[in-house]
């Protein structure tokens, strides 16, 4: 065989080895990078410092995450979050939503949000009731209460201690409630100041035995019965009115009649209306006023509790 020359061998060496790197240049990695990023997160609802009422009940949230492209991918159940606002929970307040990933890669996101009290606070009044008479210079307490219930608390509730009496005629009485966050209420009452008549001992007897006989008279209805009143007795040419009041002041029953020549008075109580007659139970004012011919004036008043 012929013999190859030194160069022709070396070159046939130097083409074989630029084709065995040129090989292993060309074959495909197979290596992968390692998923080390938690998911992204995206919260809209609530947004950084958004500001919700207290009235709004359960407000829906709003977000999602989503892992980094060529990433792992999210985990089954990996975009945790609540799915709404409680607005009853007053103040300042955090939302978090936790993104998780098939790597195990986790991490929250923070949201501030702030709810505030729109709820106005809430009066009761029971006394002075509504159209309640007093005689002029008296002495007379009020009783009233504030409360505000699912808002920020009670700050302020004012009214005056004793219902004012010194001057005649229609008066009203004022309460003012202020909460925490500044909602108002006021609610008022009116009432009457009387003048104060010379004391006729007879005109003051007939009322309380109306007021006495009114009483019973009252229970008897309240069970569906016949209310039927008669005094014995009382001032003949007298004029006398019985008023019954519920809750808030509402008339719930009422009756009147005139004293005869024979000094007997006789009349019936009636519910007010038929709607008023289902309300008379608990605790009830009774009003009686006698009036004189002369014009001279008797009032008698009573709590009763009616079972």
């Amino acid at each position: 065989m012929p013999r190859m020359s030194p160069r022709v061998s070396i070159a046939a060496r130097l083409v074989a080895a630029t084709v065995a790197v040129a090989g292993l240049t060309a074959a495909p990695a197979s290596a992968q990078v390692a998923d080390t990023f938690a998911p992204q997160i995206t919260i809209t609802v609530p947004s950084e410092g958004q500001v919700f009422a207290s009235n709004q009940g359960n407000i829906p949230t709003a977000f999602s995450c989503q892992d980094e492209p060529g990433g792992s991918g999210l985990a089954p159940g990996g975009c945790a979050g609540p799915a709404s606002i409680d607005t009853t929970q007053l103040g300042e307040q955090i939302f978090t939503v936790t993104g998780t990933d098939l790597a195990g890669n986790s991490a929250p996101k923070l949201v501030h949000y702030r709810v505030v009290d729109m709820i106005a606070p809430q009066i009761t009044i029971t006394a002075p009731t509504p159209g309640q008479h007093f005689p002029l210079h008296s002495t007379q307490d009020t009783s009233f209460d504030c409360t505000d219930a699912g808002g920020s608390g009670i700050d302020t509730c004012s009214g005056d201690q004793n219902a004012d009496t010194s001057q005649l005629g229609p008066h009203v009485f004022t309460v003012l409630a202020i909460d925490r966050d500044g909602n108002r209420t006021t609610m008022s009452v009116p009432y009457v100041v009387d003048p104060v008549l010379e004391f006729d001992p007879d005109l003051d007897h007939n009322s309380q035995s109306v007021l006495n006989a009114a009483v019973p008279a009252l229970k008897r209805l309240a069970h569906g019965s016949s209310a039927s009143i008669s005094v014995q007795g009382a001032r003949p040419g007298s004029r006398v009115a019985v008023r019954v009041t519920g809750r808030r002041g509402v008339t719930v029953a009422k009756g009147s009649g005139r004293v005869g020549a024979d000094a007997a008075v006789r009349f019936k109580l009636r519910a007010a209306s038929r709607k008023a007659r289902r309300l008379l139970h608990g605790r009830l004012h009774l009003f009686v006023t006698v009036t004189g011919k002369d014009g001279r004036v008797s009032r008698r008043n009573r709590v009763v509790n009616v079972h």
